[in-house]
């Protein structure tokens, strides 16, 4: 099993991702805080962080909850110092004492993240399994995904723990900056909202540069398009934070199985065609979620949030044709178009909803949209 929690730079990295990611989230993202890594003499209170004693506790739960600290007995004498050098030692030693499973939360906007635990050994079969066939020589990992969550985690924390290479976060870095600051051996992990983003400009990348995907499929044009600019090979992997990996391709088409799994899992996110036993292509999302911005939103959630609005009968929501990263929304009911229903509605959506999840376009109607068969159907934008 990679023992990444005794690289501090690895564990720094993400216990900082997951306590700034709980604390926005306990915010709705109305706030600032710093991004990872953390110094030890970072204030956990008003003071720095600017967590009040309530949210100190929240986010000392998460911690625990993440690393099974109650297994570890660290509990026990866990007085949560103020700074977070403190916090960053208790994880170390819960996780030396009892390291044998990991939790984490799912990236979705709604209301609470599901918890979803893994055994070590698992993800640690996972990593070794792509160090050894397509990572090996790699000699710094560019990071352009939150490490909390199980992608980031798998390929900022382990990977770079078992090729002793280090991880450079590019969070605060526009996409287009950080094909400047990639040397020959990188590997660059992001998701392909960045790798889109990564092709508005000119430059090019350095000779032997990889490139990581996942989050959600990469589109089939993205590959040839980023070898065109230098990119030495783009890996597309295809799990969720439920399953693990599951599948990769380094093309366009079809994924392959991982060596380890027989079949694709039943609970894969997506539906599936199964070419041949070990290769597969993916169809439609198997819920109603989509992904804005690298966050996956469920559209449930968002109508049934909209429908809590007064006046608003039922709510349709859909990725928007005009902005496609973006939501749009049809309510329907009583409400009268205007300036001031707008505002009022835009009110309600920022205290009940993350920003990924707040529509970008309102329509309004007094009936659901319909064609000549009588099935409901998409709208026209405002």
């Amino acid at each position: 099993m990679i023992e990444w929690f005794n690289n501090d730079a690895a564990l720094r990295l993400w216990l900082s991702d997951l306590l700034r990611a709980d604390f926005l989230r306990l915010r709705r993202g109305m706030v600032e805080a710093p991004f990872a890594p953390w110094a030890n003499s970072l204030e956990m209170g008003e003071r720095g962080l600017g967590a009040d004693s309530i949210e100190r506790v929240e986010l000392a739960s998460t911690l625990f909850q993440a690393i099974n600290a109650e297994a570890s007995g660290e509990l026990d004498d866990a007085r949560m110092d103020v700074h977070f050098g403190s916090w960053l030692a208790l994880a170390q030693r819960s996780l030396a004492r009892h390291s044998t499973t990991l939790t984490f939360f799912t990236s979705g906007s709604s209301a609470a993240p599901q918890a979803i635990s893994h055994l070590a050994a698992d993800l640690s079969h996972e990593v070794e399994w792509f160090a050894r066939h397509l990572f090996g020589s790699r000699k710094r990992i560019l990071l352009a995904v939150p490490s909390q969550h199980i992608y980031g985690f798998l390929f900022g924390v382990l990977l770079p723990t078992k090729l002793n290479c280090t991880t450079l976060s590019l969070t605060t870095q526009p996409p287009q900056a950080a094909l400047a600051l990639a040397q020959p051996g990188d590997l660059i992990v992001a998701q392909p909202l960045w790798w889109d983003q990564a092709l508005r400009g000119q430059a090019r990348f350095a000779q032997d540069v990889l490139g990581l995907t996942s989050t959600m499929r990469a589109p089939d044009a993205l590959f040839a398009h980023l070898r065109e600019r230098g990119l030495a090979g783009l890996i597309d992997i295809y799990g969720s934070t439920e399953t693990g990996g599951i599948g990769w391709r380094e093309a366009a088409g079809a994924y392959r199985l991982l060596d380890w799994l027989t079949q694709v899992p039943n609970n894969a996110p997506d539906q599936i065609e199964v070419l041949d036993g070990r290769t597969f292509l993916l169809g439609a999302r198997a819920d109603r979620v989509v992904q804005v911005a690298g966050v996956n939103v469920s559209l449930d959630h968002v109508e049934r949030v909209l429908a809590r609005f007064a006046g608003v009968e039922t709510a349709r929501v859909r990725l928007s044709q005009s902005e496609p990263r973006r939501l749009k929304a049809l309510l329907v009911g009583t409400l009268v178009d205007s300036t001031r229903t707008r505002s009022a509605l835009e009110t309600h959506a920022l205290e009940s909803l993350d920003a990924a999840a707040r529509p970008r376009h309102l329509s309004f109607a007094r009936h659901l949209p319909r064609n000549e068969h009588g099935k409901e159907c998409d709208w026209n934008e405002v």
